[in-house]
């Protein structure tokens, strides 16, 4: 059948091979913590929008879960990350605080702790902070992600991060700000969201052709949705304001 095939494929559809000689790679194993059969799947759903009246219900199992698995790490930054999304902040500073002092660098962990100073710096909706009180805990997160970019430069989440540091500052978005977003959509173009998002900047400066090209993906999603639709009607706008850009210079 092999033969079969490649004949066919000579005759009937050219092709070309490239020759690329490819380093060899370092391969690391490392065993996954025993907590992993626990937390992996609970910090994806942790990452998922989870409706108001879920949420009680999701911390008890996240609490659940991690008491199994005391001074793990993955347990530990999942539950961090539940306390600051719907929980406490302070418990998620207290369970993050053994990964981030004097000469550790944990990204993951970095970033979970300036998740929990920018929750703080939203503060209550029924007592708003003050000004001062706010741009405290906006440096204090930009110093915690400027450990974890120096330790991580690849993940995308800091990236995010960065970017909600600067959201509703004076000048933004500015041209460090469309960066930020341009390589978090480069090293996660798989993520729609970050797309979405990093269109929204792009087109807010008028780069409208680059804008489309990150909604292209978002706009044919299968799994169909409120963010496909507003996708596709961004992509309008954005193909509307390229075409009047060309045909103003045509004129």
């Amino acid at each position: 059948m092999t033969g079969v095939l490649r004949g066919y494929m000579a005759g009937a559809i050219p092709y070309r091979t490239l020759l690329v000689e490819l380093p060899e790679a370092d391969v690391e194993i490392a065993r996954m913590p025993d907590s992993a059969e626990d937390m992996l799947l609970m910090d994806l759903r942790l990452r998922r929008s989870v409706e108001e009246e879920d949420r009680p219900a999701l911390m008890e199992d996240v609490r659940r879960l991690a008491a199994r698995h005391p001074d793990d790490r993955l347990a530990a930054l999942t539950l961090a990350y539940a306390e600051t999304r719907f929980g406490d902040t302070g418990e998620a500073r207290r369970l993050l605080a053994p990964y981030v002092g004097e000469g550790q660098e944990d990204p993951l962990a970095l970033l979970r702790l300036a998740q929990a100073a920018l929750a703080e710096a939203e503060g209550p909706d029924d007592e708003p902070l003050d000004e001062d009180q706010r741009t405290t805990l906006m440096n204090e997160a930009r110093g915690y992600l400027a450990r974890a970019y120096q330790a991580d430069p690849a993940d995308f989440r800091i990236y995010l991060a960065i970017a909600d540091t600067r959201d509703g500052q004076p000048g933004y978005p500015n041209d460090n700000d469309i960066q930020t977003m341009r390589m978090a959509a480069l090293l996660a173009p798989q993520v729609m969201s970050v797309r979405y998002r990093t269109a929204q900047i792009l087109m807010t400066r008028g780069h409208h052709a680059e804008a489309m090209m990150q909604l292209g993906p978002v706009a044919n999603s299968p799994h169909g949705g409120d963010m496909r639709d507003a996708a596709r009607t961004m992509l309008e706008e954005a193909r509307a304001a390229l075409y009047a850009e060309v045909a103003a210079e045509d004129d």
